[in-house]
């Protein structure tokens, strides 16, 4: 099944509780300033980046299901988010298609990975 059709429930209540946890730990981790902004790549529903809605400046959600991003964009409209977008991975109307995302300088600056 795809997430397009998955994505209307998708946020269960162990997936929300899995999510504030792992929020907790990267925010606890990565000791960031608050004043930043912030990408989700591969956002799902947002689970984890609406743990952070109160925390950095902005926050750009990115997945590659319509779906998915189709449940971010309700709940910034339902809650009435100002400081957070999204995008789906390959969007007609904006002609654009990422093919790479590079993280390697990500990687130096970790200190223990579990």
């Amino acid at each position: 099944m795809s997430f397009d059709l998955r994505a209307k429930n998708w946020d269960t209540e162990d997936r929300v509780t899995r999510a504030k946890e792992i929020s907790e730990e990267i925010i606890r981790g990565l000791n960031l300033p608050k004043e930043i902004s912030v990408m989700e790549f591969g956002c799902g529903t947002g689970l984890v980046s609406f743990n952070y809605k109160d925390i950095f400046d902005k926050i750009t959600l990115i997945d590659s299901s319509q779906g998915m991003i189709d449940e971010v964009n309700q709940k910034i409209k339902s809650e009435d988010i100002k400081n957070m977008e999204s995008f789906l991975l390959y969007d007609e109307k904006r002609q654009s298609i990422i093919k790479s995302i590079c993280m390697e300088e990500i990687l130096l600056n970790m200190i223990e990975i579990k």
